[in-house]
C-alpha cells in the first residue's frame, strides 16, 4: 500500500505541469482541468503539497521497513532527491513553456528517480 500511494502521488504531482501546459487545448475541448478551476499559481501550490505527501510517505515506508528489518533503507535518498527536483519543475512550468521542457525534464523525471534508486542501491 506504501508504493502504491508513494506512486500515485508522484505521478499526480507531475501530472499538473501536462495539465498546465495544456489549458488552451482542454478548454477548446470543454475539458476542465485542475489549473483551469483554481488556476495555475494554485496548481503548482496543490502540486508540491502532494509532493510533500510523497516524501512524508517515503519516510513513513522507509521507518517502517527498517523497523522491521533492522536494516537502514538507502531507497529513500533517491526519492527525495527526485521529489526536489520535480517540485522545481512543476514549479518553474507555464503554459508557454517549451516542448523540450516538458518531454526531457517533466517526463524525464520518473526516469531520473529509477537511475537515482539504481545508483544508490549499486553504490551503497
Amino acid at each position: 500500500m506504501f508504493l502504491f500511494a508513494e506512486r500515485f502521488f508522484f505521478i499526480f504531482a507531475l501530472c499538473i505541469p501536462f495539465e498546465i501546459r495544456d489549458m488552451a487545448q482542454e478548454h477548446r475541448w470543454g475539458n476542465i482541468t485542475l489549473p483551469m478551476v483554481v488556476g495555475i499559481r494554485q496548481s503548482k501550490f496543490i502540486g508540491l503539497l502532494v509532493l510533500l505527501l510523497f516524501i512524508f510517505l517515503v519516510y513513513i515506508h522507509s521507518s517502517y521497513m527498517e523497523s522491521i528489518t533492522g536494516l537502514k533503507n538507502y531507497f529513500d535518498i533517491p526519492l527525495y532527491i527526485s521529489a526536489v527536483i520535480t517540485a522545481f519543475l512543476i514549479w518553474f512550468s507555464k503554459p508557454t513553456g517549451s516542448k523540450y521542457y516538458f518531454r526531457l525534464f517533466v517526463d524525464g523525471s520518473m526516469q531520473l528517480q529509477f537511475l537515482l534508486v539504481l545508483l544508490f542501491n549499486c553504490f551503497r
